[in-house]
């Protein structure tokens, strides 16, 4: 039971740390990215969405300003996901893996 035991502890550290490790690798990428090229972002497309990392500004927040509403989008330099909506018509949803707000705003 005991050996049992540890085995399935030592699966779920080395999930965790791996987990971690990925992370700290994608935000080092992005963070990297971002500053050495402030105008661009690494896209990598994914089916009909896709993976974007860099200096990114939320997709709700560019849609709002296009209907005209008097909003400033705060850059951010991270990761994100855009996964297309399945059915037709209407938008598709983004999810942020991370983001760190730029300390010297674009003006």
């Amino acid at each position: 039971m005991s050996a049992r035991w540890q085995r399935g502890c030592w699966w779920l550290l080395v999930t965790l740390l791996s987990t971690l490790l990925v992370m700290g690798v994608v935000g080092g990428i992005g963070i990297m990215i971002g500053v050495r090229q402030p105008g661009q972002i690494w896209v990598v497309p994914v089916g009909q969405g896709y993976f974007a990392m860099g200096r990114i500004v939320s997709n709700e927040c560019l849609r709002m300003q296009a209907r005209g509403a008097q909003v400033d989008c705060p850059q951010n330099y991270g990761a994100l996901v855009y996964l297309p909506r399945s059915r037709p018509g209407g938008y598709g949803a983004e999810y942020t893996i991370f983001a760190i707000p730029d300390p010297q705003p674009r003006r």
